[in-house]
């Protein structure tokens, strides 16, 4: 091993407090708010630099796991759109950040990555904690690049401070997502207090981004196709939609005559614009459509109209059903409205892409649509209608069956939990059944709410973690709605809430947490394997986990309730506590029995209500 470092009259550890400080700096000047630090030895020169920081622009936040440490930051970055950073030792903690990083890459959402390292001479060696870090998360980051040897050299220093700009402005890119710097650090490695010694880097590397511009051959292309076609739909998907953008969308959707398909991610559903959800939509004149899951199903036994045209913004929507009912509409011409040019389009079909900002593409394409009086609202009069006719019938059976927890299915869970939140409330999903219940069994509502999920790679690892980092991100109301496996998964996510409450205070956190215990992976109900052999069903796929869920909550320190009812649902959220826990017991297969016997009522209704409308009928330009 080599001596320690100096560098004129610095020693080595002044030297890497200089090295990591700098880059620090830089990282905050190009927009990082928070870093998530998991505790370690190699790391020591950045952790010390970022607890110096701590309340100056900087927030911070300590896991003891660095899988935890990566989905809060990835709830975080969700709730805000704000860079966050992640500070890890060498070794497999660095390999524990992967599932979160894979999330954001696939969520577009900046996290800056700094794994410490060892030097290059201990590397391949047979050093302790060493592994190869170099390029570690391979395609899922949008950057990668190690820094070099510590240097008090000017040189050096503005190159450190480059790359730390570079990090953040590339994270926060038009296309955000994943950045990975690895910081090779040689001993002694600190901490040296009050980073004394050593000359900063003088003025600064600011990095300006412009907002793309929306291009006027495709919005005249698309505005002369929607002209020539009523029988058109708008699928709406994530990231929430708020203010100007939901607006926009509304209205293009009114100009059209198209109905919008708007699953619960897109925040359309929840009133995120002026005037809030009912007034806006009724004064926009757009047909929302929130009970599409019961009849695209493949065994709903539906007569559907196919649409002509179909115009996507935002990410793919949850079931794979709709995806799939728009990938068989062979005659439809597809567009998207893709601002980071994500290319999200599992179903192979759309012919052009609009590299723009949501508000000002929809705003563009309305203000064209309408200025060239070409779009005769009335010959779409049959499809919109059918579309009014069939959400309304699902509205109907959706209303009876939230109402009778006595089915003994999840279905009154959804607008109870709603009900409780306040304006202005994130709502987090779990992956598997809790996204798509919060899609079946959510009606439009006036108010407003942030809906949030990881659906960039649909795990379930990092769930609580996740709803943890929203929580403290927004620093407002925060529920998380999840299955009892998404849960457990995560379960060592509470060790972050003692730290932030004494840092931060108890109002750092509030967090009401529903488990939906269904004694195991109930989403796997609806497989075939469900029916062919219970007991190796039970055991490889449902695999229910027999834990006492209120006592592993009290080992946390976190108040827990079992709740049966919607009274006992809002008592266990009236807890005064920073993060307390509501179980929900459900019988797996009376929810599963429960599940089926709604989607086969709404189908029955939407056949009746859409039986005197000729939607086929309508007259389309093909394409």
């Amino acid at each position: 091993m080599r001596a320690p470092a100096t560098e004129g009259n610095l020693d080595g550890a002044q030297l890497n407090a200089l090295w990591a400080a700098t880059l620090i700096d830089a990282l905050v000047a190009g927009g990082v708010r928070h870093v998530c630090i998991s505790p370690g030895s190699r790391s020591t020169p950045l952790t010390w630099a970022v607890a110096e920081r701590e309340g100056r622009g900087l927030t911070c936040s300590v896991h003891l796991d660095e899988r935890g440490a990566g989905f809060f930051a990835v709830g975080y970055a969700a709730a805000t759109g704000d860079a966050v950073a992640l500070v890890c030792t060498s070794g497999t903690a660095a390999a524990n950040y992967l599932p979160a990083v894979v999330e954001a890459h696939h969520s577009r959402l900046p996290l800056v990555v700094l794994t410490a390292d060892r030097p290059p001479e201990l590397r391949d060696r047979g050093a302790w904690q060493t592994i190869d870090q170099v390029k570690l998360y391979g395609s899922f980051v949008r950057w990668f690049h190690e820094l070099g040897e510590a240097s008090a050299a000017k040189a050096a220093l503005r190159n450190v401070e480059a790359v730390g700009a570079r990090a953040a402005a590339t994270a926060l890119g038009v296309t955000r997502g994943p950045v990975h710097l690895n910081v090779p650090l040689r001993e002694p490695l600190g901490p040296v207090v009050g980073e004394r010694g050593g000359e900063r880097p003088d003025g600064g590397l600011r990095v300006a981004a412009g907002e793309p511009g929306v291009d006027g051959r495709a919005v005249t292309d698309l505005a002369a196709r929607i002209a020539a076609e009523p029988r058109g739909l708008i699928v709406v998907g994530r990231p929430a939609l708020a203010g100007e953008a939901a607006r926009a969308v509304l209205r293009l959707a009114a100009v059209c005559a198209y109905p919008v398909l708007a699953e619960p991610l897109s925040g359309l559903r929840f009133g995120g614009h002026d005037g809030g959800h009912d007034g806006e939509v009724a004064a926009q004149g757009a047909c929302l459509v929130g009970g599409y899951d019961a009849f695209l199903r493949p065994d709903a036994g539906v007569d559907i109209p196919p649409p002509h045209f179909v115009l996507r913004i935002g990410g793919s929507v949850t079931w794979k059903h709709v995806a799939d009912y728009l990938g068989r509409a062979d005659e439809a011409w597809q567009a998207a409205i893709d601002p980071e040019l994500t290319w999200d389009d599992p179903t192979g079909r759309i012919a052009l892409r609009v590299a723009a900002p949501v508000a000002s593409a929809c705003a563009r394409l309305a203000d064209v649509i309408e200025a060239s009086g070409a779009r005769d609202r009335d010959a779409g009069a049959p499809w919109c209608a059918w579309w009014r006719a069939a959400d309304a019938a699902v509205a109907g059976v959706r209303t009876a069956h939230v109402a009778s927890p006595e089915r003994g299915g999840t279905a009154w869970i959804y607008p109870a939990l709603l009900d409780l939140l306040p304006a202005g409330a994130v709502l987090y999903a779990a992956n598997s059944m809790a996204v798509r219940d919060l899609d079946t069994f959510t009606a439009p509502t006036a108010k407003a709410i942030l809906p949030l999920c990881n659906r960039g790679a649909a795990g379930i690892d990092g769930t609580l973690s996740s709803a943890l980092g929203a929580a403290f991100a927004a620093g407002r109301p925060t529920a998380l709605v999840t299955g009892d496996l998404a849960f457990l998964h995560d379960g060592g996510g509470f060790g972050a809430v003692a730290d932030l409450v004494a840092r931060y205070s108890d109002g750092a956190l509030d967090l009401f947490i529903v488990v939906v215990d269904d004694g195991g992976g109930g989403i796997f109900e609806h497989l075939g394997a469900a029916a062919a052999d219970r007991a190796r069903f039970e055991t490889f796929f449902a695999t229910p986990q027999h834990v006492d869920l209120v006592a592993l909550c009290a080992a946390w320190g976190i108040p827990c309730r079992v709740a049966t009812d919607v009274a006992a649902l809002h008592a266990a959220a009236a807890v005064r506590a920073a993060v307390r826990v509501a179980v929900v017991p459900i019988d797996r297969a009376a929810n599963t029995a429960a599940h089926r016997a709604y989607w086969r009522e709404a189908c029955t209704a939407v056949t009746a209500a859409t039986a005197g409308i000729d939607a086929f009928g309508a007259p389309g330009a093909g394409s």
